[in-house]
């Protein structure tokens, strides 16, 4: 429902501010997502926060999962004691 969408939602920003890797290229000084800068001919960023695996698409995955269990266990599809 409307609350595992909103908690999804809120996840993927706490996740993304928090946890996601950033880097900066050394010759404009802008954040990118990307380990290279396109923009400055490829120039190889440096990393300045993050964990080193938690690209977006990690942060997308995980706030999907979140969003997928909180809906079945708000909607009352699973249990606990299903999977026993």
């Amino acid at each position: 429902g409307g609350g595992a969408g909103l908690l999804g939602a809120l996840f993927d920003s706490w996740l993304g501010a928090r946890a996601q890797v950033m880097y900066r290229c050394p010759v404009c000084l802008q954040e990118t997502e990307q380990q290279t800068h396109s923009p400055c001919d490829d120039a190889p960023a440096q990393r300045v926060r993050g964990i080193r695996w938690m690209n977006n698409d990690a942060v997308n995955f995980l706030a999907s999962l979140t969003d997928a269990a909180t809906g079945m266990f708000i909607g009352g599809g699973v249990s606990l004691f299903t999977f026993f």
